[in-house]
C-alpha cells in the first residue's frame, strides 16, 4: 500500500512562513541605551583609576632611577649633587624659588633636541639640576625625568611637550628651557635659600630628595592627593598628608624653599 502526504493547505502547495522580524520599540530602545550608560558609569572610572595607579608606579620608578644616577654623578664629581647655578645670575645652590629646582635647561642656544654629553659648559647650553643627568649620559633619552600622569602644555612640566628632551621657545619670558616634572633637591638650609644638601655628606637620614613637581595647577597626582617622594636613603613613597596637601594648594611654584621647609617635614611623616 503506497502512503501519501497531503498538503496542510487547501491549494495543495507546501509554503514556507518567512522569517517574522520584530523592530525594538521606543521604551526597549530607552532601555538598553540606559543599561549602556550605567555600565559606562561603573567601567569607565574604574579604567581612570588603573590609568592612574599605573602612572603613579611609573612615576615612583622613575624617581629611583632618579636616585641612583644622582649617587653616580656624586660619585663621579667629588661628593657634589647635581647644581642649580643659572650662570652669573644667582649664586651656586640658592634656590629663591621653587620653581627653580625643576629646570633642566635654563638657557639653550636653540630650540629642538638637546644634545648629550657636549659637555655642558660649551656650545652655550647651560644644564642645572637633573639636566647634569641627562648632559652626562645618566639619565638615558630623557624620558625618567617626565611623570607620564603630568598633564598640561606650554611651558609646563608635562612630558607631551617637552619629550623627546626638547628645549622649548619661552617667547618673551626668556630664551628656550626644560623643565623636569619634578622637584630635585628643593630643600633649603637657611633663610638665604641655599640648598641643604649640597654634597652627600650633607645628607640626612629619610629627608625629601626629589618629588612630584607641586605646582597645585598642575599636580600630577591630585586625584589621589599625594605626592611620589625621593628620599636621601634612595626609597620612594606615596604621601598623603592631608595638612600638607592643603597648606602647597595655597602656595605657587615662587614660593621661598626655606619657608616650605614645615610643609616637607609634613610629607616626610608619611614615609
Amino acid at each position: 500500500m503506497k502512503l501519501s502526504i497531503q498538503p496542510a493547505s487547501g491549494d495543495g502547495a507546501i509554503r514556507e512562513q518567512p522569517n517574522q522580524l520584530r523592530a525594538f520599540t521606543l521604551v526597549e530602545s530607552a532601555v538598553v541605551v540606559a543599561m549602556v550608560a550605567v555600565l559606562a558609569t561603573l567601567v569607565l572610572p574604574a579604567m581612570a583609576g588603573v590609568q592612574h595607579k599605573s602612572g603613579r608606579a611609573q612615576c615612583a620608578n622613575n624617581l629611583r632611577q632618579i636616585g641612583a644616577a644622582s649617587m653616580i654623578y656624586a660619585g663621579e664629581y667629588g661628593g657634589w649633587l647635581p647644581i642649580w647655578v643659572d650662570g652669573t645670575a644667582h649664586p651656586r645652590n640658592v634656590i629663591n624659588a621653587l620653581s627653580y629646582t625643576a629646570y633642566v635647561v635654563l638657557s639653550a642656544p636653540t630650540t629642538g633636541l638637546v644634545p648629550t654629553n657636549i659637555p655642558s659648559s660649551q656650545n652655550g647650553w647651560e644644564f642645572e639640576n637633573l639636566g647634569y643627568l641627562y648632559d652626562y649620559g645618566l639619565a638615558g633619552n630623557g624620558q625618567m625625568l617626565f611623570c607620564p600622569a603630568q598633564s598640561g602644555k606650554g611651558n609646563t612640566v608635562a612630558p607631551n611637550y617637552y619629550f623627546p628632551l626638547l628645549s622649548t621657545d619661552q617667547g618673551t619670558s626668556g630664551p628656550p628651557r626644560v623643565r623636569s616634572s619634578y622637584n630635585f633637591n628643593p630643600r633649603a638650609f637657611t633663610s638665604s635659600n641655599l640648598r641643604r644638601f649640597q654634597e652627600t655628606s650633607d645628607l640626612e637620614p629619610r629627608k625629601l630628595l626629589a618629588g612630584d613637581y607641586t605646582n597645585p595647577q598642575v599636580w600630577a597626582h591630585t586625584r589621589e592627593r599625594g605626592w611620589n617622594l625621593l628620599m636621601t636613603d634612595s626609597s620612594v613613597s606615596f604621601s598623603q598628608n592631608n595638612k600638607a596637601f592643603l597648606l602647597m594648594s595655597l602656595l605657587n611654584v615662587t614660593a621661598s624653599p626655606f619657608n616650605l621647609e614645615p610643609i616637607w617635614d609634613l610629607m616626610e611623616q608619611d614615609h
